[in-house]
Order: C-alpha cells, then structure tokens, then sequence
C-alpha cells in the first residue's frame, strides 16, 4: 500500500515536471501516458480502499475488533493519500492560491501521519511475533527504572548508619 502511495505521488511529480518543467517540449509526449497511469493507480488505490471498508466491516460483525480497527485505518490511509492527490491535481493550474496549498500541505500531513502510525504498528506485531510474545497486554507491565537515580532500595528500607 504504502508502495503505490509512493508511486502515486512520483506519478504527480513527474507530470509536474513534464508540464511545468525544464525542457517541458520534449516531454509534452509523455503527459498522457503519465495521466493514464496516475488514473490506473488511483483507481486501484480507491478498490482496495473500499474492500478494505468491507473487510473492516465484516471483522467488526465477526467480533475481532483489532483486526478490524487496522483494516479501517489502512482504508483511511488509502482514502486520506487519494484526497490529497486529489488535490494537488486541482492545485496545479493555479499554484500561488495560498489556500489551495495550505489544504494540500494538510492533507499531505494527515496521510504521512497516518500512514506513519499504520507503519509503526505493522513493524511492533511483526516484532512481537518475532520475539514469541503474542499478548498485546506488554504495555501494561510494569517497566524497570533505569537511568540516574533508579535504585532498588524503597522509602521502607533501612538506610546505611553513615547515610542519616
């Protein structure tokens, strides 16, 4: 997913630079195959996105809330990345309008965001599979102190002669 994400936006980029760009005359042929190919992408992109949505739904009735929680959230990537792609391609006829920038900058922001946490989630279960330890309970053990000043005596320990 996060591939043809990528892609799509090196799509964008290059059409940019055959349409705006240096030596944009010569590439002026390349512009349709490279619209064709954001059009292919971005279709295959909102399929996933909707059987994603479907996925999520049916694990939500099936009762396996987790799995279908990050099922919703890889569709909301798909979705949030498509819109603004979305808008950068409605941007680019008029690139000095300070609002059209600022909602494509956010939008890009709120893609990378999420895509980021759906990353970082996928790499903690491949790594608790990895490690053995299958219980998403980890994050409620309690963690050792480490560091300066971390020490095993307590409030209630019997302190040195010398110490009082």
């Amino acid at each position: 997913m996060h591939d043809r994400i990528a892609e799509l936006a090196g799509l964008r980029a290059e059409l940019q630079t055959a349409t705006n760009g240096p030596r944009r005359e010569q590439r002026k042929g390349s512009v349709p195959d490279i619209e064709a190919a954001i059009e292919r992408l971005r279709g295959e992109l909102a399929d996933d996105a909707d059987r994603l949505e479907a996925e999520s739904a049916d694990l939500a009735e099936q009762g396996q809330d987790g799995r279908a929680g990050d099922a919703a959230v890889a569709a909301r990537v798909i979705r949030t990345a498509l819109d603004a792609d979305e808008a950068s391609g409605a941007s680019a006829g008029d690139p000095e309008d300070p609002r059209a920038r600022v909602a494509l900058a956010e939008a890009r922001g709120r893609a990378l965001g999420a895509a980021n946490e759906l990353r970082q989630r996928d790499e903690q279960h491949r790594l608790r599979g990895v490690l053995g330890d299958d219980s998403d309970d980890s994050d409620d053990k309690p963690k050792p102190a480490r560091g300066r000043g971390a020490s095993k005596r307590t409030a209630a320990a019997p302190k040195a002669p010398e110490q009082t």
